[in-house]
């Protein structure tokens, strides 16, 4: 991989992280922390197991979409990745 195929997928995966992490990760780990808060250490645990397994949506919905924005700008460039 070279510098400026690495550089676009890292450019354009954060920007689609910070999009899916404001509306989707934030607001809900916040409000379901605070609906457990003062519980059982076991009870919330399991809640901030849940949640970040739930954060790794974003994570999988963004790298599909870099990897064919990867693969749009390869052949817009006309360059081949070796």
């Amino acid at each position: 991989m070279n510098e400026e195929t690495w550089r676009f997928a890292n450019q354009y995966c954060g920007k689609s992280m910070v999009s899916l992490w404001t509306d989707f990760s934030a607001s809900f780990s916040v409000i379901a922390i605070a609906l457990v808060f003062g519980k059982e250490p076991g009870t919330v645990g399991t809640v901030g197991g849940i949640i970040t397994m739930l954060q790794l949506i974003p994570l999988g919905g963004a790298i599909i979409p870099t990897e064919i924005a990867l693969g749009k700008n390869l052949m817009k460039t006309g360059r081949e990745d070796k």
